[in-house]
């Protein structure tokens, strides 16, 4: 959402629908925007890096997915498709990870007992 809004700042402004949004009224700056944007970034990536190395590929490859998206209402009439991809993504990154967690359950369980 960053991003997309971001990209839009100075158009929003001019629109009654949207000129409320934080970076198009002022009331957030782009400094703080991008502050947010690397935290949340930062937060994920933590995440991202406690999981197995095949979801790790697989959940840094959905990055250009994630960029993609907010510019793709420029550049087609289908942004939704993208976004669907984007979101479905997930489903694959979810089941490795939950994959080898069940591994990993069955491994503790064998050496506890």
């Amino acid at each position: 959402m960053i991003i997309n809004t971001n990209n839009y700042r100075d158009f929003d402004r001019h629109v009654e629908r949207t000129k409320t949004r934080p970076l198009a009224s002022g009331k957030l700056n782009l400094t703080n925007a991008i502050g947010f944007l690397s935290a949340q970034l930062g937060v994920g990536l933590v995440v991202l890096l406690s999981l197995n190395p095949t979801t790790q590929i697989l959940g840094l490859a959905s990055m250009p997915l994630v960029v993609a998206y907010p510019l793709m209402k420029r550049y087609t009439n289908w942004p939704q498709l993208v976004l669907g991809l984007t979101f479905n993504w997930g489903a694959l990154v979810g089941y490795t990870a939950g994959k080898y967690y069940q591994y990993f359950i069955l491994i503790v369980a064998n050496v506890i007992l």
